[in-house]
């Protein structure tokens, strides 16, 4: 039983992944943008640990008395109780690394299924419509929760796709029960207020749906860390 459950399928394997962690030479200027933005996933997501099936197996019991099976239920029904409408958008001017980060959060959802939704997804199958790609990703991502609908450029999806494929990703986003772990993740390399208001409605009111991406402020070292770093440097060498 632990094989199957680590069994990755042929097609989850056919396709690349995008989550890579942050560059070596990048993580002084994202690391605090990437906080930020795992912090709001873990809020709209909160984390859960996976029980193996040792430990399923350690706390089952026959005994009707004990309730073992309204407890899970119990325990089922709080876990759904802390998710509401996962959605989270990170926007920002273009050029702030939105690439790098969008990537990064992906590493650090490990675990999750993710569908993206980016345009050479969607056209890449030459046999089925835009609206038929974008039911068949949506019925794949509830069919793998806890799941991510990854869009990684906002506006060029927007401004490319069609009036009737924007209304049918809307739709079938309403139809999504509101405790569903299934996180909408949009990355936009504009500020959120240019982005057209009915797209804007998919990550709702809330500001700790919104991440904005500003640009690094330059911290000057102190006497110590310029100390330090010199005698580090006077050490490797020979």
């Amino acid at each position: 039983m632990v094989s199957v459950k680590n069994l990755i399928p042929s097609s989850a394997r056919s396709t690349a992944s995008a989550a890579a962690p942050l560059p070596a030479h990048l993580v002084p200027l994202l690391a605090n943008a990437l906080e930020r933005t795992t912090a709001a996933i873990d809020r709209a997501l909160p984390p859960a640990k996976k029980r193996s099936v040792l430990e399923d197996a350690e706390w089952e019991t026959d005994d009707p008395a004990e309730g073992s099976y309204e407890k899970e239920l119990r325990l089922q029904e709080f876990e759904a109780s802390r998710v509401y409408r996962p959605r989270l958008i990170i926007h920002g001017d273009e050029g702030l690394g939105q690439s790098y980060l969008a990537s990064a959060v992906l590493h650090h959802l490990e675990g999750f299924h993710v569908q993206s939704m980016d345009l050479a997804t969607l056209l890449g199958d030459s046999t089925r419509t835009l609206e038929a790609a974008i039911v068949q990703l949506f019925i794949e991502a509830k069919r793998h929760k806890p799941a991510v609908l990854f869009i990684p450029s906002l506006t060029q999806w927007v401004n490319t796709v069609t009036e009737t494929a924007r209304s049918t990703f809307k739709s079938l986003l309403d139809s999504l029960a509101p405790s569903d772990p299934v996180l909408l993740l949009a990355v936009v390399d504009v500020n959120v207020i240019d982005i057209p208001r009915d797209v804007k409605a998919w990550f709702g009111h809330a500001k700790e749906n919104r991440v904005a991406l500003t640009l690094p402020s330059l911290v000057r070292p102190d006497r110590s860390t310029i100390q330090q770093s010199i005698r580090a440097t006077l050490a490797d060498e020979p």
